[in-house]
């Protein structure tokens, strides 16, 4: 195996550890960033775990169909990885700006902090 493979590896585990961390101390302390930066942890395991697909055919041996082997995959893969930061980005933005002003319209909040947060959501959009 590939240190290149290894280090994907290295990078799910870890994902996976931090991502449990995050939605622990998310849901314990009601921190809905928390949360989204939990999705974002998973998000980037699955990227990994594809990462780490491309590689183990990428590093496959040339065969009568693909002549020069198969090397070309680790773009595609990195095309499919900015589509997955993209998307993540984008969710973890609508989560955490959702939440945000549930949480002051239902008046969850003091009244400066409300006046607050509808700056810091207003801001952010």
């Amino acid at each position: 195996m590939s240190i290149e493979r290894k280090s994907t590896l290295v990078a799910i585990i870890v994902s996976i550890i931090l991502a449990i961390a995050k939605v622990t101390v998310g849901i314990l302390s009601g921190s809905v960033a928390v949360i989204a930066s939990a999705l974002d942890s998973v998000m980037d395991m699955f990227v990994s775990v594809f990462n780490n697909i491309a590689l183990k055919i990428s590093e496959s041996s040339p065969d009568k169909r693909f002549n020069y082997g198969k090397d070309k995959i680790e773009g595609l893969a990195a095309l499919f990885e900015g589509l997955i930061i993209i998307a993540s980005d984008l969710c973890n933005g609508f989560f955490y700006n959702y939440g945000g002003c549930i949480s002051c319209f239902f008046k969850l909040y003091s009244k400066k902090n409300r006046q607050f947060g509808y700056k810091i959501r207003f801001a952010s959009l």
